[in-house]
């Protein structure tokens, strides 16, 4: 029977106010909810270690975790703590949803035909969009949590006050008291012992006075002679020697483990026309490890399947190990420029600024979602609108990015700069 389990982004300490996500799964389904985690991360999101610390709980509802005993408690405890709830379906349920669940609105990262804004990019804007709503629920009960213990603090402070004004009543009480009671009479003695003045001067006497001052003299010599001092600047140059060879040398970075199947191609593999970034894991979002030019040798030895694209795993010449994307491979040969020319194109001039989208932008070869993809571009990069197409509902714009490269991109990825809606 798959165990429940929980993906564990990067917590981000300094972020109080931000909300927290706990993300609740099987662990069959733990490649979804890795992806899921990341672009989460990139949204600058937090991550939550527990249901209990938890203000938003992400359910990847499936089949697996629908017969999980341990995911199905986990999602009670979060109703009966009075968390938010956000299923989210990686593929269609062939069982049907547990009764609780199936009553909140289902976001669906797989395209169903019968169900609107379905798909991994809707998915991704509707659960971003559930996210944010949650965020004023919780901002709202923080405040009203801050007001409570701002409250309490002022009755703290005036309880504090009202125990030192009893404290001290009962101090003047006291005083009061030992003022009023009646002293013992004198014992009969000489008048000698009563006109004895005041003894003044020094307390020490001047032999023990003397003595301290020698001792502390040889103490001073000692440490300053020159026996003692190379003693001691050889003492110290060992011990900085020891510090340096226990902590001076660090250990290299350690790569994030990456299950993947292996996988030797047929044919030789190579660098396409734009060169290929390797990272040290399968996301546009993982670390540049090099950046291979056109027409370079990849040592292809695995691969891994993310949101419906290949990802190969590659060993570089310095045996560092890393991921290049489909799109950045070509096979047989070294691969041709890519062909930003097609029909029916209508120049636009001049050029018109734009900028990629929120979840950012493929630029492919051709005015086709099946269309081989050129580059992906982050989230805000600056693009160059040099023609336009229209095709079926959308219009697909020819552009250039920052580096000269050029393609095609379809309107509902590009914005205009700054944000806002792109206007031709």
């Amino acid at each position: 029977m798959p165990k429940y389990g929980w993906e564990l982004s990067y917590v981000m300490s300094n972020a109080d106010d931000r909300l927290k996500v706990f993300i609740l799964h099987a662990r069959a389904d733990a490649g979804f909810a890795g992806q899921v985690e990341a672009f989460l991360h990139e949204a600058g999101y937090s991550a939550s270690n527990g249901v209990q610390s938890a203000d938003v709980v992400v359910f990847v509802l499936s089949d697996a975790s629908g017969r999980s005993a341990e995911c199905i408690r986990e999602a009670q405890e979060a109703s009966r703590l009075g968390k938010s709830i956000a299923p989210v379906l990686p593929q269609p349920l062939r069982e049907p949803a547990p009764g609780g669940i199936a009553q909140r609105g289902l976001i669906r990262f797989y395209i169903d035909p019968a169900a609107p804004n379905s798909g991994f990019f809707d998915g991704q804007k509707r659960l971003i969009d559930t996210l944010e709503a949650c965020a004023e629920d919780v901002v709202m009960a923080r405040q009203r949590v801050h007001a409570g213990r701002s409250d309490l603090d002022a009755l703290n402070k005036e309880l504090r006050k009202a125990r030192d004004e009893i404290e001290q009543i009962k101090r003047s009480a006291r005083d009061q008291q030992r003022r009023q009671a009646p002293r013992p009479a004198p014992p009969d003695l000489p008048p000698i012992y009563y006109d004895r003045p005041p003894r003044r001067g020094p307390r020490i006497p001047w032999l023990r006075g003397g003595f301290l001052l020698l001792v502390g003299a040889w103490v001073v010599g000692f440490f300053v002679s020159d026996t003692v001092s190379d003693g001691t600047r050889a003492i110290a140059a060992n011990a900085a020697t020891w510090a340096t060879d226990l902590y001076g040398a660090s250990d290299p970075p350690k790569q994030r483990t990456v299950l993947a199947e292996d996988f030797t191609p047929e044919r030789d593999a190579f660098a396409a026309a734009a060169g290929a970034n390797v990272r040290d894991y399968p996301l546009t979002t993982g670390n540049l490890l090099v950046e291979l030019p056109a027409r370079s040798p990849l040592a292809i030895n695995g691969r891994v399947m993310i949101q419906g694209e290949w990802w190969f795993r590659v060993t570089l010449p310095d045996q560092r190990v890393g991921f290049v994307h489909q799109s950045t491979v070509a096979w047989g040969s070294p691969p041709a420029p890519p062909a930003t020319q097609a029909p029916n194109i209508t120049a636009v001039d001049p050029a018109v600024a734009a900028a990629a989208g929120r979840a950012g932008a493929k630029i492919r070869t051709s005015p086709s979602r099946s269309a081989r993809v050129i580059v992906r571009v982050a989230s805000g990069a600056a693009l160059t609108i040099t023609g336009k197409r229209r095709i079926g509902e959308h219009w697909w714009y020819r552009v250039r990015t920052a580096e000269g490269q050029e393609g095609f991109a379809r309107d509902d990825v590009l914005t205009a700069p700054g944000g806002g809606t792109l206007s031709l």
